[in-house]
């Protein structure tokens, strides 16, 4: 479980952003969705967002 303390306002859509507030204090290598908003971004803070489609081709 990990506790999700960040606020963070960096997306178009204030929806999305509990997404990268989670990838922030989880320290996640990457981010998969498909979200045109979070692709859009791609990389945030160092963070790779990747479509579901991409990442399955590249740990496959």
């Amino acid at each position: 479980m990990v506790s999700v303390l960040s606020e963070i306002h960096d997306c178009k859509d204030p929806k999305d952003s509990r997404f990268l507030a989670l990838a922030h204090d989880s320290q996640s290598g990457c981010i998969i969705s498909g979200n045109e908003h979070l692709m859009a971004m791609n990389p945030w803070r160092g963070i790779e967002i990747v479509a579901p489609g991409a990442f399955l081709a590249l740990v496959g």
